[in-house]
């Protein structure tokens, strides 16, 4: 979806003008970024969290600053971070599913193998 879309589909649900919206996002994300640009977190409720983080330089070139962005769980009424060792754990046990193995333990091979 684009933020034109976006901005349409909000101002039919709000009774605004997509361009009244459109003046809101753009105030929206100019203060998330100048709060990153500090090194502040940004946490927007049941939506994610916006960090900084610094990257070290590796052989002579200098380090950087990275925007994270960590998505809630839809599931979670209280508003805590999703634990990305456990989305991790999530993936791999849907991906193990898919393939066909549910126990998450090795197939024995069949006789003869």
């Amino acid at each position: 979806m684009k933020l034109k879309e976006l901005n349409e589909q909000i101002a039919k649900a709000c009774d605004l003008t997509p361009k009244a919206v459109a003046g809101v996002h753009a105030q929206t994300f100019r203060l998330i970024a100048e709060a990153l640009d500090k090194g502040e977190r940004v946490a927007i409720p049941d939506f994610g969290v916006f960090s900084v983080k610094d990257v070290a330089g590796e052989e002579g070139r200098p380090g950087k600053k990275l925007v994270r962005f960590r998505q809630r769980g839809s599931d979670e009424a209280a508003g805590e971070e999703v634990n990305a060792k456990d989305g991790a754990k999530e993936r791999r046990k849907r991906a193990k599913k898919d393939a066909g193995d549910v126990s998450g333990e090795a197939v024995p091979a069949e006789a003869g193998e």
